[in-house]
């Protein structure tokens, strides 16, 4: 690994590392998870492909038909559930993207960018390297910036006290709805189903920053629940997220949640 700089490139692919650390890993997972599940569909839709052609072979009328409706019933959710796989093949190619051009210029490791499914799938353990991968990019990406702040002469952040003293700072503007429904944040709007959505953004928010558990969410929010994840409640019915997620509600390191305030604009004084 070279030594880490604090140039206009490294801060460019620092703030990139934040941005998209997270939604990578998440993105990684989920992909993997539900090409897993569409092999294990269409699996299911040849078994029953077969056992329809066995028995209309065999004269049995009857059971050639209920096995290739069972058949009809697989492809749909084949078709449905390869439509999933490619949008998180694309969402994680998507945010792969800055993570590997951090790791060249950082000089970390970048094979593990190129494992498939099938590699990680066959040996979970390189999903916890990717994962770790992603982690120590954030963890570097942090130092970048911390360091860059730390170098920025004395004139120019005497400068910018000075302009923050003559310009009113911008409103960020936070501000939820009735029943928690709904949300300002900052120029944003956005709106949650009334009930575990709601409630869950209702827990966070008034969690004041602070990190909560899946578990601890769940108990409140849907105590009956075996096994509560706080991104599938704020998943979609083709499998993408809530726009809200990975930006005004975060996920950290341990897999905990947290409300994020709305940050003022680049260029705002």
């Amino acid at each position: 690994m070279r030594s880490i700089g604090h140039g206009p490139e490294d801060v460019e692919a620092a703030k990139a590392v934040l941005t998209n650390g997270h939604a990578f890993v998440d993105a990684t997972e989920s992909y993997l998870r539900n090409w897993v599940e569409l092999k294990a569909i269409r699996e299911n839709r040849k078994k029953c492909g077969a056992a329809a052609r066995e028995a209309e072979a065999k004269g049995c009328s009857q059971a050639a038909e209920a096995m290739a409706r069972c058949e009809a019933r697989w492809a749909s959710a084949e078709d449905e559930r390869l439509r999933w796989t490619l949008d998180w093949l694309k969402l994680q190619m998507e945010q792969e993207k800055p993570l590997q051009a951090a790791a060249l210029l950082w000089g970390f490791d970048l094979e593990p960018f190129g494992w498939g499914c099938d590699l990680l799938e066959a040996e979970p353990r390189r999903l916890e390297e990717l994962k770790k991968l992603a982690w120590s990019l954030k963890a570097t990406a942090r130092v970048v910036l911390t360091v860059a702040k730390l170098k920025r002469p004395m004139s120019e952040a005497a400068e910018a006290v000075e302009t923050r003293e003559e310009a009113a700072p911008p409103v960020l503007v936070e501000e939820p709805g009735p029943g928690f429904t709904s949300m300002r944040w900052g120029s944003e709007r956005f709106t949650f189903k009334a009930g575990r959505q709601a409630e869950t953004f209702r827990m966070l928010f008034e969690a004041h920053g602070h990190t909560l558990t899946n578990e601890r969410i769940g108990e409140e929010v849907s105590p009956e629940a075996k096994r509560f994840r706080v991104d599938d409640v704020f998943r979609n019915r083709y499998g993408g997220y809530h726009p809200a997620l990975h930006r005004m509600i975060r996920k950290d390191e341990n897999g905990g949640w947290r409300y994020s305030a709305p940050m003022a604009p680049r260029n705002a004084t």
